[in-house]
């Protein structure tokens, strides 16, 4: 047990990174407003929107202004 509490120590501080690198990223993702980006792309190449309709272009030009 003594042996292994370097080895769990070392897990936890990786853990512990881990963890805030993706608290990192979700917080500039959400700041940036990605997920509008990411939405409105998906409904250019697919050309529908999240509802399964065709996209219309003027709303289309809306949403990216």
């Amino acid at each position: 047990m003594v042996r292994s509490q370097p080895k769990l120590n070392e897990m936890t501080k990786k853990y512990q990174t881990h963890n805030s690198l993706i608290a990192d990223s979700m917080t500039g993702f959400s700041a940036s407003n990605l997920h509008k980006l990411i939405s409105l792309e998906q409904d250019i190449i697919t050309g529908l929107d999240a509802k399964g309709q065709k996209i219309n272009n003027t709303n289309l030009i809306k949403q990216m202004s």
